[in-house]
């Protein structure tokens, strides 16, 4: 069994197509934009960050 429909010929007729090529469009630039930043975050610069010693707080004699 299939589902029959009325061929509508006049301009309000439903167009029953997705349309794809948004999708693509956004893919592409997407891929465009890991292709340029994958090579960036994997290139590391060395800094040389001050080290701090981790000291407990004193408390203060306020009663």
């Amino acid at each position: 069994m299939a589902i029959r429909y009325q061929a509508d010929t006049g301009e309000d007729a439903l167009i029953a197509e997705i349309n794809t090529t948004p999708l693509v469009d956004v893919m592409l630039v997407l891929l465009i934009i890991f292709l340029i930043t994958i090579p960036v975050v994997n290139s590391a610069i060395a800094v040389n960050l001050p080290r701090e010693p981790n000291r407990p707080r004193t408390r203060s004699a306020r009663t």
